[in-house]
């Protein structure tokens, strides 16, 4: 293991302890039908391979008539120019996390401000950036992928095992949230 990656070891520790031991937002949360949600919120990796899933699961909320606004984390320190910006998403990168791993930006923080029916969170891997603001969500209900360590993150977990197809965890996901 180079030097580069123990530093890097030792910030991601840094920044799960510091999220450890913050607080989640203030909020009444609680599940509701999927017929009367109208806002959802998606928390994804915005990798090719993911984006594109979640981009096809997103236009098929919207056309059930659900207002759906996305936040990519792009795990680089420039957007690349094929990425496609539209009305409803935003894209943090690594210009926008701090140094213990965290996003400090306007981007992230409207985004957890925002009073979502349902936050979905649409990612495998263990991401410091969209924990945090899963955690500081304004969310009336956050759903995210079973990892023991990450249950204060969300109000219900999809177990998929360790299994990172998204696809697959997507599936399970809407079919409990047509379920609440």
């Amino acid at each position: 293991m180079s030097i580069m990656e123990i530093i890097e070891n030792i910030k991601q520790r840094l920044g799960r302890l510091y999220l450890s031991a913050d607080k989640a937002e203030k909020v009444n949360r609680y599940s509701q039908p999927f017929a009367k949600i109208e806002n959802i919120g998606v928390l994804y990796e915005a990798n090719r391979d993911d984006m594109e899933t979640v981009k096809k699961y997103a236009a098929k909320l919207r056309a059930e008539g659900k207002k759906v606004f996305e936040l990519g984390y792009y795990d680089q320190k420039e957007l690349v120019f094929d990425i496609n910006y539209t009305l409803h998403s935003e894209y943090i990168h690594k210009k926008h996390i701090q140094w213990n791993g965290l996003p400090q930006t306007d981007i992230a923080s409207g985004f957890k401000s925002e009073n979502f029916d349902l936050l979905l969170n649409l990612y495998t891997s263990d991401s410091l950036p969209l924990f945090y603001v899963s955690l500081h969500s304004k969310a009336k209900f956050r759903i995210g992928k079973y990892v023991k360590k990450n249950i204060t993150f969300f109000d219900m977990m999809i177990d998929n095992g360790e299994s990172k197809d998204l696809d697959n965890l997507i599936k399970q996901i809407d079919y409990y949230i047509r379920k609440l």
